[in-house]
């Protein structure tokens, strides 16, 4: 019993002071844990916006890149139909070895005025007749 009454008179006996102070660090550790947290979660929101940011500029990137591509094979694709010599390839009664002949040359000379881009493997024109003219491989599917 004397133990239990020294516990609650040493409970009791704490000045205002020291109670005042421990109310503050226990305030103070209150407020770090949240500041902490908000911290930690506002970090993870920033980081998540950044990553759906560069996704976002990377996507764009690809389409932008894909647009230009494609812009690029139809500009090709008109000055190859504008070609006198595919043109006259085209036009022809029938296909012979010269006609088609010069159309290769006009399509090879049109790829090498635009730097023979390397994305374009051939480049075939073909006739109504099944007749065609191409350039690159000989082999198509």
């Amino acid at each position: 019993m004397n133990l239990w009454k020294r516990i609650n008179s040493m409970k009791y006996s704490k000045s205002i002071k020291q109670k005042t102070v421990r109310f503050f660090v226990i305030l103070l550790g209150f407020f770090s844990v949240v500041f902490m947290a908000s911290f930690a979660i506002i970090l993870h929101r920033i980081n998540a916006d950044y990553r759906t940011r560069a996704s976002e500029t990377a996507v764009n990137n690809v389409v932008s890149n894909i647009n230009a591509m494609i812009q690029n094979y139809n500009y090709i694709s008109r000055l190859i139909m504008v070609n006198e010599s595919v043109v006259s390839f085209l036009h022809s009664e029938a296909a012979n070895s010269n006609n088609s002949y010069d159309a290769r040359m006009g399509m090879y000379e049109i790829l090498n005025q635009h730097g023979r881009i390397n994305y374009i493997e051939s480049v075939y024109v073909f006739r109504s007749d099944g007749a065609y003219a191409n350039t690159g491989k000989s082999e198509y599917a």
